[in-house]
């Protein structure tokens, strides 16, 4: 590999190597930018700039060989993005996907106007959810519980990073396990459980398989975590809270008859913004004001 050439020339020749390795063409040539936007640190939006930078490809090798080898591309550069804020990605947790954020607005457009609510975000990984409501909603507290002691790890370096540690109670356990032990109730609980089917693990793209599995496997059907969370949240949501579920995309009418059969009413199913039904957002039967 030449060991240095313009900014415009490399980045065909990253597009070609990704794309070479079966990385979809539009989506190859979005990486290459990110590859030489991350080694000029420099922003997505202020590469054209540095058209007449040179680019050191040998430094870039190791990094592709990663990529090609299936790698996620937040993992080789330590970063991604979520709701507009940078976070910090490791192979601790899965990364924050853009087909989230539809279920993340929705949850900041309902709680917008509450006076200092409770939010719990349950499976929270390296912090995604927790944080972008945090940022977005001020008057919130949040309370961010996984299982994991490496995710829950991450959460906390991205909290700090992002100056919002101060607005967020973290706890390791098992879903509710630690909330319900301090008798919290809320008036909001979003989680994005593992959601795969067993069977299916195998199948997933590479980048996926490189994610943590505890973060993945649902159960033989997929919805293990769901049957779970639809009997342990009534429980800790204030009189008239909101339950928000991540799902597959084929699940939310199996996500749905399971709320109703613990007594929540469906107030609407989300789309992501490729248009799939994505999250499921829940009111508990009860009704009044916050206890």
């Amino acid at each position: 590999m030449i060991a240095s050439m313009r900014v415009s020339e490399a980045k065909t020749k990253i597009t070609a190597v990704l794309t070479s390795a079966g990385i979809a063409a539009e989506e190859a040539a979005f990486e290459a930018r990110l590859f030489l936007s991350a080694q000029l640190g420099c922003a997505l939006s202020e590469l054209p700039l540095q058209h007449a930078a040179e680019i050191d490809m040998a430094a870039l090798a190791p990094q592709l060989r990663r990529r090609i080898a299936g790698e996620p591309l937040q993992y080789i550069l330590g970063e991604t993005e979520f709701m507009g804020l940078r976070l910090i990605s490791a192979p601790a947790a899965l990364n924050p996907r853009g087909d989230s954020e539809a279920l993340i607005e929705a949850a900041i457009e309902l709680a917008r106007g509450w006076d200092a609510p409770r939010i719990a975000d349950i499976c929270t990984g390296g912090g995604a959810f927790a944080l972008a409501l945090a940022h977005y909603l001020p008057q919130a507290r949040l309370y961010a519980v996984d299982i994991s002691a490496q995710a829950l790890a991450l959460a906390r370096d991205n909290a700090a990073a992002l100056g919002l540690g101060g607005r967020i109670d973290f706890y390791q356990g098992d879903l509710l396990e630690p909330l319900a032990a301090r008798g919290l109730r809320f008036e909001l609980i979003v989680a994005n459980p593992p959601y795969i089917p067993t069977a299916e693990l195998e199948y997933l793209p590479p980048e996926v398989r490189h994610e943590p599995v505890i973060a993945l496997d649902g159960g033989a059907d997929g919805l293990d975590f769901y049957r779970r969370l639809a009997q342990e949240t009534r429980a800790a949501l204030a009189d008239g809270g909101y339950l928000l579920l991540e799902h597959g995309c084929s699940q939310a009418a199996a996500v749905s008859e399971l709320l109703r059969e613990q007594g929540f009413g469906i107030a609407r199913v989300i789309n992501d913004w490729g248009g799939r039904e994505r999250g499921v957002l829940a009111k508990s039967g009860r009704s009044g004001g916050r206890e």
